[in-house]
């Protein structure tokens, strides 16, 4: 778990009135079951609005196991994502009241890594189209990562859905950051072309 007090206090600086969603670690001493952790906060300014909050271990895995069953289809229908991402809200408790119309960082870990908490899915909406989420990187899981892979080089996959115009947008938002020479973007990518790209690249 990082001490995060002094990244807080310039956050709150730079951009009063967002909040946070940070995503630390599993614990296995604290309870009889392991357990995963993270800050929750409406307003990084208001420590009122401050949570600590907890999922089981075997939960986050229930979920996981669901999301490569079933999203990790090429074809999956509509009301089984949302079904899933249903499922994704209710994990972290969150609540259609704590997001409106707030803007937040978050700063992934654990399943979050892959599902992007704003595509959760509460009352017929999904998170982003009603809240602001800017995302940090996880430095810890980003070292990890690259030591356990052997990646030397700077070069990232981008894999997208050319259907989605804000998924085309991002991938090139995300060249622009990242530089054209070292940034591939992956239209619809099969299960193959991610598995052998993720091998010699970081891939978002």
């Amino acid at each position: 778990i990082i001490y995060i007090t002094d990244l807080i206090r310039k956050i709150v600086t730079a951009d009063p009135g967002v909040g946070l969603i940070y995503m630390t670690t599993s614990l296995t001493k604290l309870s009889a079951r392991p357990m995963f952790y993270f800050l929750f906060a409406k307003d990084l300014g208001d420590e009122k609005s401050y949570s600590i909050r907890s999922i089981e271990i075997d939960a986050i895995f229930e979920l996981e196991k669901e999301v490569h069953g079933r999203l990790s289809r090429n074809i999956i229908p509509l009301e089984e994502q949302q079904s899933i991402l249903m499922n994704y809200a209710d994990l972290f408790g969150i609540k259609k009241e704590d997001i409106d119309n707030r803007r937040f960082i978050v700063v992934p870990n654990n399943i979050a890594l892959y599902l992007p908490i704003h595509m959760a899915f509460i009352d017929g909406e999904y998170l982003y189209e009603n809240a602001s989420f800017t995302y940090l990187p996880n430095i810890h899981m980003a070292k990890r990562d690259v030591i356990k892979r052997n990646i030397t080089n700077r070069d990232i996959a981008v894999f997208c859905n050319s259907a989605i115009d804000n998924s085309m947008l991002e991938a090139e938002s995300i060249k622009r950051i990242f530089g054209k020479d070292h940034t591939d973007i992956v239209p619809d990518p099969t299960l193959k072309d991610v598995k052998e790209m993720s091998k010699q690249k970081s891939s978002i």
